[in-house]
């Protein structure tokens, strides 16, 4: 039997995560988990902006080797995404045109509730990587916050330790990011400032190891090393496949049994 891992709440003077066994992470430790990082990053908003990696100004240093839940809660935008997991349907076939303009409500999906750290953290790199990756008309947000007051960004699809489905969590845009953009502004500049800096300081490695606080063995978190193109957005698009093959191949039979219920 796998082990699973929960996320309590310690608030003290660390204020940190701990690990527990068991995978359940409601929406309510989730909101305690963002609000953990803003208070955070407004203490601690000088000292933060004197973390930047030199060789790239927007990725933070460590100050040290992280345990996995401050990895989580600190380096990555894991608090900011909602996941979820779809059914392989949505994945394959025809009829892509009318999956990528079904409202979020109208998908089949379920919220990921019980998952390993190491997955989370899989899963938060590989969407940070995403969102990197696609670009909206700077003109068309603007329009739309015009007209409705906010810019609601896509979902997205992919598949990656499980087919997973995320949307970024209601969040204010970074204007300074905007007016400074060009024609497009990726997803990733539109709503975040730093960048991980786990995938700088493990680049030479598809995995790398973790460890709990409380010295409970914890697996590996993975990075995708398969090529991202970059997707450009033209107009009102609700969901975005990433990734999507033209054909089922026969090891999807497989890869449907291990992961259609693996996160519930």
């Amino acid at each position: 039997m796998r082990a699973l891992y929960k996320f309590g709440f310690l608030f003290g003077a660390s204020s940190i995560l701990y690990c527990a066994q068991d995978g359940f992470l409601s929406e309510e430790k989730v909101q305690e988990l963002r609000n953990l990082k803003l208070e955070k990053e407004a203490r601690n908003l000088e000292s933060l902006k004197q973390m930047f990696n030199e060789e790239n100004k927007r990725i933070l240093k460590y100050t040290k080797d992280p345990s996995a839940q401050k990895m989580l809660a600190y380096y990555t935008i894991y608090p900011d995404l909602q996941f979820y997991q779809f059914k392989s349907s949505y994945f394959y076939g025809s009829g892509e045109e009318k999956i990528i303009n079904l409202d979020p409500e109208q998908i089949v999906k379920s919220p990921i509730t019980k998952a390993q750290i190491n997955e989370r953290i899989t899963h938060a790199l590989e969407a940070e990587r995403i969102l990197n990756n696609i670009f909206v008309p700077v003109e068309f947000v603007l329009d739309e916050i015009k007209q409705k007051g906010k810019y609601t960004p896509p979902g997205i699809f992919f598949k990656f330790y499980g087919y997973i489905y995320f949307q970024i969590r209601d969040k204010p845009i970074i204007k300074e990011n905007l007016i400074n953009s060009g024609q497009y502004i990726s997803l990733f500049d539109l709503y975040f400032n730093y960048n991980n800096p786990i995938q700088y300081y493990h680049r030479e490695y598809t995995e790398f190891p973790l460890y709990c606080e409380e010295k409970d063995w914890i697996p590996n978190a993975y990075f995708n090393q398969s090529l991202l193109p970059k997707i450009y957005l033209k107009g009102a698009v609700k969901n975005v496949m990433v990734g999507r093959p033209a054909s089922r191949t026969p090891d999807e039979s497989t890869y449907d049994a291990v992961w259609a219920d693996h996160y519930n």
